[in-house]
């Protein structure tokens, strides 16, 4: 009878405090995640509404807005950004982007690797046929974070923002959370199961 209470003592203890790990854990990377994304997005939108490079850090407004709409056989999704940005003049020199103008499903326009040196001219232009065919306005492909901005004239612009340093700190602190908690849950049963016999 003792032994059964023990038993179930450990297990109510263990659980609880693993789904308080998992909650507590799950949050924190999740919202580091989501920083991640939203820093990227915030330097997307800046570049998208500067045709793909960042405004003279003396400038108190954008160069200009563009339409953000994505063309497919279905017709174009429009959504209007109109947002102010403040940055950091050291922002231009640090950040790592490409861009590529493009008519979907036509020819190329443009394109510009003149901020990035892993990309070449031909690496973009797959990048943004791959961004194309997930018809999405935003999203990842590999570490690199896209944005799509369509032009009066059809034709749409997908930049590319390089997260690898933001996602490999993500992805460094992913796991040694999980390693440290698995270690915690460890020593945390050793001691409850030592205890619980002394209770």
């Amino acid at each position: 009878m003792i032994q059964r209470i023990r038993t179930n003592f450990i297990v109510v203890a263990m659980v609880s405090l693993t789904l308080v790990l998992v909650v507590i854990i799950g949050g924190i990377n999740i919202l580091n995640y989501r920083n991640v994304i939203n820093s990227a997005d915030e330097i997307l939108m800046i570049l998208s509404e500067n045709d793909g490079v960042f405004p003279d850090p003396m400038e108190s407004e954008p160069n200009g807005t563009l339409t953000q709409a994505f063309a497919s056989s279905n017709g174009n999704i429009t959504l209007t950004n109109s947002l102010k940005f403040n940055h950091s003049s050291e922002l231009i020199y640090e950040s790592r982007f490409f861009s590529v103008v493009i008519f979907p499903g036509g020819p190329i326009v443009s394109t510009d690797t003149g901020k990035i040196s892993a990309i070449n001219s031909v690496e973009a232009v797959e990048y943004a046929a791959q961004a194309l065919e997930l018809e999405k306005l935003e999203g990842f492909i590999d570490d690199y974070r896209y944005m799509i901005n369509g032009y009066s004239s059809g034709a749409v612009r997908v930049t590319f923002y390089d997260c690898g340093r933001s996602l490999e700190n993500f992805r460094v602190f992913r796991n040694f959370s999980i390693i440290a908690a698995s270690i915690g849950l460890v020593v945390v049963f050793l001691l409850i199961f030592l205890l619980s016999g002394l209770v």
